[in-house]
């Protein structure tokens, strides 16, 4: 037997006609992820960023669905640049950083996953 609820589906599994142990199992579905619609904007990721201030870019997964968001920024080495990921709690991410000396660097949104 399976029933649809407003908030996921329940599953009746049953062995010889009888209920199995802890049935029905309750399953929430959740809309599905679409890495595309992040949208990476803001100072941080413009041209003339000045090494040794800290700046910030914004990411905005309001469109994307469910996930976790992973960022990385590195130099022309491929060094790690340390970084401090805020959770605006709607949607947006706030990224700082310090870029320690001249150069470009490399930002990359990594994959937004459920």
């Amino acid at each position: 037997m399976l029933i649809i609820l407003s908030n996921g589906i329940c599953h009746q599994v049953n062995y010889g006609g009888v209920p199995v142990k802890n049935s029905p199992f309750r399953t929430f579905v959740s809309q599905p992820t679409n890495p595309s619609k992040v949208q990476v904007f803001g100072p941080g990721v413009e041209k003339e960023v000045k090494s040794r201030m800290t700046t910030h870019f914004n990411v905005d997964a309001k469109e994307a669905g469910p996930g976790d968001l992973q960022v990385a920024i590195s130099d022309e080495k491929g060094h790690p640049v340390t970084y401090e990921l805020s959770d605006n709690g709607d949607g947006t991410y706030s990224v700082d950083y310090c870029p320690p000396t001249p150069g470009n660097y490399k930002v990359c949104k990594l994959p937004f996953n459920s």
